[in-house]
C-alpha cells in the first residue's frame, strides 16, 4: 500500500540546508496519513541563516534533535535554533563513528548495499538510546513540529525516519522512496540507492521480530507507542 495526502511541495527550501523535507503525508495499513507539518528530517543545520530560523519557527518548528557525534558539532558548527526558542537536544546515534569502528571492513565508497544494511543495523543497535529518545519526545510532549538531523540527513536521518514511519504503518514501499529523496535534494558520489533501505527492512525483520520489539529495546513502551500514533496519524481526506 503506497500513496500520500495532497500537501505543498515536501522539500523546505532553506539556504543553509539542503535536505530539510517534511516526513508526514504518506497513508499507513490502518487508512490514516502521517500529518504533515509536524515530523521533520534533515540534513545539518549549522548554516542556517536568519531567514532560514524565520522559515523553521514559521513551521511550528519546537523539538531539534542533533544525531551527530560531538566531533562533528565541534568541527562544523550547531544552529543557534536555542536561541530563537527550540530546544534542541544531542542524542548522537552513534557515540563515534569512523571506519576502524564500522562492521563492514571494505572503504566506504565501494559498499554494496548488502554492505549498507550490515551498516544500518549496527547503527539501529548503537542508537537505540537516541532513536527512544526521538520518539518519546514525539508521543510525550506532542511538539507542534520536531526535525532530527545529521550531516546529510542520509544515513543517520534515513534510519531514524523509517524507525518512525514503520511504528506508524507506513509501507516499506514508501520508507524506501523517502530515503531515496535524499539522491534529489542532496546528492553525492555515495548516492542513496534504494536497494540499500529495502535490505535494511530485510534486515530488520530478521533481527526483530517486530517493530514493537525494537522499539521495546529502545525504552518505548506500548503506551507511548499508542501515543506516538495518536499524535502523529489522521484520517485521510473525505473520512
Amino acid at each position: 500500500m503506497t500513496g500520500e495526502a495532497p500537501v505543498p511541495d515536501r522539500h523546505v527550501p532553506l539556504e543553509g540546508a539542503r535536505n530539510f523535507r517534511d516526513a508526514g503525508g504518506y497513508l499507513t495499513a490502518s487508512g490514516a496519513y502521517v500529518r504533515w507539518r509536524t515530523l521533520f528530517r534533515a540534513d545539518s543545520l549549522a548554516e542556517v541563516t536568519a531567514d532560514d530560523i524565520g522559515t523553521l519557527r514559521g513551521l511550528g518548528l519546537a523539538v531539534a534533535f542533533d544525531l551527530r557525534t560531538q566531533a562533528e558539532r565541534d568541527d562544523l558548527g550547531v544552529a543557534p535554533l536555542a536561541e530563537h526558542g527550540v530546544s534542541v537536544r544531542h542524542t548522537p546515534l552513534a557515540e563515534r563513528i569512523g571506519p576502524e569502528l564500522y562492521p563492514v571492513k571494505a572503504p566506504v565508497r565501494d559498499w554494496t548495499p548488502e554492505d549498507y544494511a550490515v551498516q544500518y543495523t549496527w547503527l539501529l543497535e548503537q542508537g537505540r538510546g537516541a532513536i527512544g529518545a526521538v520518539v518519546r519526545a514525539l508521543a510525550g510532549e506532542r511538539p507542534t513540529a520536531l526535525a532530527y538531523n545529521c550531516t546529510a540527513g542520509r544515513d543517520r536521518t534515513g534510519l531514524v525516519t523509517a524507525v518512525i514511519l514503520r511504528a506508524l504503518g507506513v509501507s516499506d514501499e514508501d520508507i524506501v522512496a523517502d530515503y531515496h529523496l535524499t539522491d534529489r535534494y542532496r546528492p553525492s558520489e555515495l548516492g542513496t540507492p534504494a536497494e540499500n533501505m529495502t535490505l535494511t527492512l530485510h534486515a530488520m525483520d530478521e533481527r526483530w521480530p517486530s517493530i514493537e520489539a525494537y522499539l521495546e529495546q529502545c525504552e518505548v513502551t506500548a503506551e507511548a507507542l499508542r501515543e506516538l500514533r495518536e499524535h502523529l496519524l489522521e484520517p485521510g481526506p473525505g473520512a
